[in-house]
């Protein structure tokens, strides 16, 4: 009666092993695919992330869009600040060209 008990233990042991390294070989890709895609290749693909990050934040993707006043607040008040900080850049610029 022990055998019978150890033999089923050890088929146990090796059905439970090999789920765990199934999981463990799951994880590894999903990790392997998200450095490969946060990576890029090169400068092109920091321009692209660069750009991105941008979009997002001028729509304010992270706001609750539940409350739509905070979300088109949010907008307005990051699309001023871009529309400023670019006239401040050509002011600079065209003031330096003057000098």
């Amino acid at each position: 009666m022990q055998q019978k008990a150890d033999v089923s233990g050890e088929k146990e042991n090796a059905f439970s092993s090999k789920r765990y390294d199934d999981a463990r070989k799951a994880e590894s890709e999903d990790i392997l695919a998200r450095i490969k895609s946060e990576t890029g290749s090169g400068a092109s693909g920091l321009i692209t992330r660069s750009f991105h990050r941008g979009r997002e934040h001028l729509k304010a993707s992270e706001l609750d869009h539940q409350d739509r006043v905070e979300v088109w607040a949010t907008r307005i008040g990051r699309i001023l600040g871009l529309i400023l900080m670019l006239a401040m850049m050509v002011w600079l610029v065209l003031y330096l060209l003057q000098a």
